[in-house]
């Protein structure tokens, strides 16, 4: 058994629902299954929100062993006069504070009872609440997928160690060691979060084919919005002359698809027969986010391809290019694909090619496209892009607390794949060609035939006794380490150099200050 706990000061708004979110971190590293996570993330955060709303301080104490979860949230505060009352949904005393803040709406105590296999209030007026929850386990393992590796590449020759990716990595998988950037395969999401951080362009798609393949008559390219601008020409239309000097018959944009899933997730959510907000699978980055830090969020996911894997299979007599945004969904495609059909190329092969054909073109030939409004998020829908804005929408999402949003739009890159630092390394000079729509049949959805799982990369160990035993030697590490997360071991925090040191991934020799400390 584990215990943990974490103080909460009331009325401290801006840290409210940093204990649910440290606990969350560590019941991943256990390896507790996505839907006992969900409820433990609802009822800790709950219990926490009553503290920050109502008290003056308190604690959350969380008692782990491998069938279930005990929780115990303890508040110096006014107690509550009428539990009864209390347990009404949209009964509540906050303050207007706390409602201007969006806080305060009366469904805290009722969520955590709906999300408890035990739930109980002891409550004296004058004195404070003590709530108590137990979440229990499902069978360990049952959701979980096989690793999965992403395709990212590294030149460790280009490296300076500025450990600047170390920083910028979503699930901390980089750490540099020995002056050369170390990945771990099984945490990587295939974002491109590095490679944008990078100054030296140490990373970038392995394995993707460094010349352009031979073209086959009446080929088909599918490419991000985004690449039409990546190149020197006063407009993408010469750069769709170019594809045709090369060789493809027609050109499609990736954006038609992301049209077609978010249109299926509105259909889902207005249906009222499955959790919302729907996550329509647009980004497989993010998607790899989702089975890995926040697996409790996979029953929200739209069970579809991804715009990218649906548009390469759409055209069954084709042969067909793809350029791929990122890592991720370079190695969805690949996956994904059952022909030889289909060529997954990185934006550079394609560059190359067109570079060297930009310079002998002299005319602006016509094209199929035409100019047409970039879509917005519609009434009732969120849509969040970026790291920090993905991250921080799904630990809403995580916690119940997005409202009445019924369809979220996430994308890894700050602006969608046409803002990737693969297809443009300005993704600011890409806006005018986002205002450009293809003319063809409409895109298609396709449903995927396996459904998405748990990754087993965060986890600690198979064993949960021995992820516990793990965790345990862990916590003992940090508290040796002088906590200054300044990157110095070539690992984000003190914490991941801690996990690095049970786990055989570092020595203790790759902390500076570690001799300094008491």
């Amino acid at each position: 058994m584990i215990t943990l706990s974490f103080r909460i000061a009331g009325g401290d708004f801006d840290s409210a629902g940093l204990a649910t979110r440290k606990l969350k971190d560590q019941l991943a590293k256990l390896g507790v299954d996505g839907p006992a996570l969900r409820r433990a993330m609802i009822a800790a955060y709950e219990a926490e929100m009553n503290v920050v709303i109502h008290a003056r301080c308190g604690t959350l104490w969380a008692r782990v062993d491998e069938t279930k979860l005990d929780l115990e949230v303890a508040d110096e505060g006014p107690g509550i006069p009428d539990v009864e009352l209390a347990m009404r949904e949209g009964w509540s005393t906050a303050s207007d504070q706390a409602r201007q803040m969006g806080f305060g709406a009366g469904l805290g105590l009722p969520n955590i009872r709906r999300s408890s296999d035990r739930f109980q209030i002891e409550t004296r007026v004058g004195r404070g609440t003590l709530i108590k929850s137990t979440i229990l386990f499902g069978e360990a393992g049952e959701t979980q997928a096989e690793p999965v590796v992403v395709p990212l590449g590294m030149e460790g020759s280009r490296c300076r160690s500025c450990r600047r990716c170390v920083f910028a990595c979503p699930v901390g998988a980089l750490r540099v060691r020995d002056s050369q950037p170390l990945l771990l395969d099984d945490l990587c999401i295939g974002c491109t979060a590095c490679i944008e951080e990078c100054p030296d362009a140490v990373f970038g798609i392995r394995d993707s084919a460094a010349a352009l393949p031979p073209i086959p008559e009446g080929a088909l390219l599918l490419i991000p919005r985004g690449f039409l601008a990546a190149f020197p020409v006063r407009s993408p239309l010469r750069v769709l002359a170019v594809f045709r000097d090369l060789g493809f018959a027609e050109v499609r944009l990736l954006d038609e698809w992301d049209e077609s899933l978010l249109a299926e997730a509105r259909r889902e959510a207005r249906s009222g027969k499955l959790p919302v907000p729907r996550i329509p699978p647009l980004c497989p980055p993010a998607v790899s986010l989702i089975e890995s830090r926040f697996p409790s969020l996979i029953p929200h996911l739209s069970l579809l391809r991804s715009s990218a894997e649906t548009a390469g299979e759409e055209f069954p007599l084709r042969s067909v290019f793809l350029v791929a945004a990122c890592p991720g969904q370079y190695a969805a495609c690949k996956r994904s694909s059952l022909t030889d059909r289909l060529t997954v190329i990185a934006p550079g092969t394609l560059k190359t090619a067109i570079l060297a054909h930009l310079g002998a073109l002299s005319v602006e030939r016509e094209s199929e496209l035409i100019a047409g409004p970039r879509g917005t998020p519609a009434p009732g829908e969120a849509a969040a892009s970026g790291v920090r804005g993905v991250m921080r929408a799904l630990s809403t999402a995580e916690t119940g607390a997005l409202g009445e949003v019924s369809v979220l739009d996430l994308r890894l890159c700050a602006g969608g794949c046409s803002a990737s630092p693969l297809i443009c390394p300005y993704p600011v000079i890409a806006g005018p060609a986002w205002n450009v729509e293809c003319r063809g049949e409409p895109a298609g959805i396709a449903a995927r035939a396996r459904p998405f799982r748990q990754r087993p990369g965060v986890r600690l160990d198979v064993d949960m006794a021995q992820a516990m035993l793990k965790l345990s030697q862990i916590d003992k590490e940090i508290r040796s380490l002088p906590g200054r997360d300044c990157g110095s071991c070539g690992a984000p925090s003190c914490a991941a150099f801690a996990e690095d040191l049970v786990l055989g991934r570092a020595a203790q020799s790759d902390c500076p200050y570690r001799e300094n400390t008491p």
